[in-house]
């Protein structure tokens, strides 16, 4: 094996003096062929593998695939091993004397603990830009931290969150509390110790889902990483579900888009509900719109639901209040001018029995204006017509003295038949 591997080395050598071959080969390799080609430098990450040949005037790079089971590699069992396997694994290298000596004095004096490690190497600048897909870190994660490939259903599990927003410390967070973590812990003799997360949108997966779900399908558009920060801090401290959502769906952004009743109605199964919206439910929704109810009305049909209320209880957001309608605002007018009505209705036809020094008045139904009575005929004709009698002691009166008593609408008539007090 060995001779045939440099025999074609040296074969690729000569076709690079010759002028031809000058392109990178990638091919898969097995790990022995991977990570143990004499005279090759090697680099690796857990993705691909590339080995450059260095001869006297020539250069060979080769990128092999990486196999689905790397080759097991060897550590020290202590606090020299953790960290090396620490940059072979997340950073894809060797590490440097200095960073090697750091973290391991860091280790050994109890200073940092095992997550403190995991922590620093996937927050790294170095990890972090390298930008890697959200596939690839949670591989790193596993095999890091587990010391094991991914299984399918915990894969996906871990991506769910990323997708939305949430960062790899809050993923990291989840490896370093496990079982399987703490267990490769102790074979290096250390404290597995624990991550404190930074971002409120990595605390909470529903809530930041939430969050997550009013970028995507109401605004249509993948949240900017401040703002679904922003808005995740908002829900921790105390903003209501409601309050959040209002801010969305009826923002300026939301209704540029001009939408269809029908897909406000569907939106809202999407963002409320976190799900696709059931014929007969859009069916109701879109025809309770196209028959006048506003959009208020129907979303707080979706944010007051069973359905949405579990998932703020499971996510710890307040639900609110319910958001005001064009409904609400238009009933309550309509209480307004009742109320405003029958109190006239009940001062029109009030009358009082007059007291000692009392002064007889005259009201106004239509304007409430008191006016003065004097007894006259030309005035009781105009109450008979228009007013009905109260009564005003003269204590009240007194303030009111050389003011003629008339309403703007009938002032002339009365400055004719009206004396002043």
């Amino acid at each position: 094996m060995k001779k045939l591997l440099i025999a074609s080395i040296i074969a690729s050598a000569i076709a690079l003096i010759g002028g031809i071959g000058n392109a990178p080969e990638t091919q898969t390799a097995s790990p022995t062929t991977a990570y143990a080609a004499e005279n090759y430098v090697t680099t690796f990450s857990y993705g691909t593998v590339t080995q450059t040949y260095t001869a006297p005037k020539t250069t060979t790079t080769k990128t092999y695939v990486r196999p689905t089971t790397p080759e097991p590699v060897k550590y020290s069992k202590n606090t020299s091993g953790f960290v090396t396997r620490m940059y072979n694994i997340v950073l894809g290298r060797n590490p440097d004397p200095t960073g090697l000596k750091n973290w391991t004095n860091k280790l050994n004096s109890k200073q940092a603990s095992a997550s403190d490690i995991v922590n620093g190497f996937f927050m790294s600048p170095e990890y972090l830009n390298k930008k890697i897909s959200n596939s690839e870190l949670v591989e790193d994660c596993y095999i890091a931290m587990l010391d094991r490939s991914s299984d399918p259903t915990g894969k996906n599990n871990w991506l769910s969150k990323l997708n939305i927003g949430m960062t790899s410390q809050a993923i990291c967070k989840g490896f370093v509390g496990s079982s399987e973590f703490k267990n490769l812990c102790s074979q290096y003799g250390i404290n597995p110790g624990n991550i404190t997360l930074k971002y409120a949108r990595d605390e909470n997966f529903e809530r930041t889902y939430f969050v997550y779900r009013l970028y995507a399908n109401c605004l249509g558009r993948t949240p900017d990483m401040t703002g679904l920060e922003n808005w995740c801090k908002s829900l921790k401290n105390g903003t209501t579900g409601t309050k959040i959502a209002q801010g969305f769906i009826f923002s300026d952004e939301y209704k540029g888009k001009h939408y269809s009743n029908s897909d406000f109605a569907s939106m809202l199964y999407k963002t409320i509900l976190g799900r696709t919206p059931d014929k007969s439910g859009l069916n109701s929704w879109t025809s309770q719109l196209n028959n006048g109810k506003s959009r208020e009305f129907v979303t707080n049909g979706f944010l007051f639901s069973n359905e949405f209320k579990g998932q703020c209880s499971k996510a710890g957001i307040t639900l609110g209040s319910k958001l005001t309608t064009p409904e609400d605002i238009a009933a309550a007018k309509a209480a307004q001018e009742a109320a405003r009505k029958a109190a006239a209705e009940k001062a029109a036809k009030q009358k009082l029995t007059p007291q000692n020094g009392d002064t007889h008045f005259v009201l106004n139904k239509e304007t409430g204006c008191i006016h003065c009575n004097p007894n006259c005929s030309a005035a009781q004709k105009i109450i008979n017509e228009n007013y009905a009698d109260i009564y005003l002691n003269s204590s009240e009166l007194s303030k009111y003295k050389n003011i003629y008593w008339a309403c703007g609408k009938c002032s002339k008539l009365y400055n004719q038949i009206l004396p002043k007090f």
